[in-house]
């Protein structure tokens, strides 16, 4: 199911198949072009740092969970109000999921926050410290 890419961080697995969630939104086949649901992912010394650009979507339409190493951001777009009729309709208006595979032991999943801002999801995974001890010798 998930993917090597090449040149991409050994933590995290970019190639999880998201069932063709954007659909023919990157095929050229729209006019316009939208970010929603794009996510970055950086590294730091001490912890990683995912964004999700979500514009247009209320903190409480958003769900972020970690099960079995598995990081999943669902976002609920807002219907549109009964009768509205468009006379040009150009922001597309979707739920999204995305996931994201945390690999490896590297990561402090219990301590990992989320904050939500101008439409930008961020979610900060802690690193583990490594830690040291003395082994006893029998």
């Amino acid at each position: 199911m998930a993917s090597k890419s090449p040149g991409k961080s050994p933590e995290f697995d970019f190639g999880i198949d998201f069932n063709n969630i954007f659909g023919d939104l990157f095929s050229g086949r729209y006019k316009t072009v939208s970010a929603f649901g794009a996510m970055d992912i950086y590294d730091g010394e001490e912890l990683a740092v995912i964004e999700v650009c979500l514009p247009g979507i209320l903190k409480s339409d958003i769900e972020v969970a970690i099960k079995n190493h598995i990081l999943t951001v669902k976002a609920n777009a807002p219907k549109d109000p009964e009768g509205r009729k468009y006379h040009s309709q150009e922001i597309k208006k979707q739920s999204v999921e995305r996931r994201v595979e945390i690999k490896g032991d590297s990561y402090d999943e219990d301590h990992v926050a989320s904050y939500y801002d101008n439409g930008i999801l961020k979610i900060v995974l802690p690193k583990k410290t490594p830690k040291e001890r003395t082994v006893d010798i029998k």
